[in-house]
């Protein structure tokens, strides 16, 4: 007689389930990629600050909904040079995972750092499950992440 043994065939529903156990943590949204997102975005307003405070030019972020944003200095059409990459910068948050922006603004710092476009506004990165609001003191240019 040819046929598997009872100890072969749970071996065989083990592995696939260690396998699934491995697969299906991936294709489900996280509160930790929205969270890793949101830091990105936050630090990326920052940087767009202090290039603002240190050059003494207006420098901003124009972030398009479920789309890539870009750091420019002065106006959209004058992306700054992204100090890694070496290319225009322009990030989109595909790293983590499906979490996006979503919704248009634009924020721009003067040489003080403080917004002069912008400033109060709060901008939502989300995943469909989770959600993180950025939110631009008006005052002071300084970038809080808040829950949902």
């Amino acid at each position: 007689m040819r046929g598997f043994t009872l100890v072969e065939f749970l071996l065989v529903v083990l592995l696939l389930g260690l396998l699934a156990g491995g697969i299906v943590p991936r294709f489900s949204p996280s509160p930790l990629g929205v969270d890793a997102a949101a830091r990105k975005v936050r630090a990326d307003l920052q940087y767009a600050r202090s290039l603002a405070m240190t050059r003494g030019v207006l420098h901003g972020i124009e972030f398009t909904a479920a789309g890539p944003y870009i750091l420019y200095e002065q106006s959209v059409a004058t992306p700054v040079e992204d100090p890694f990459k070496r290319t225009p910068f322009s990030e989109g948050l595909s790293a983590f995972g499906r979490s996006q922006v979503t919704s248009s603004l634009r924020v721009e710092f003067d040489a003080w750092g403080r917004p002069v476009v912008g400033g109060g506004a709060a901008l939502t990165v989300s995943n469909g499950s989770f959600s993180r609001v950025l939110t631009v003191s008006p005052e002071t240019g300084y970038v809080v992440i808040g829950g949902p």
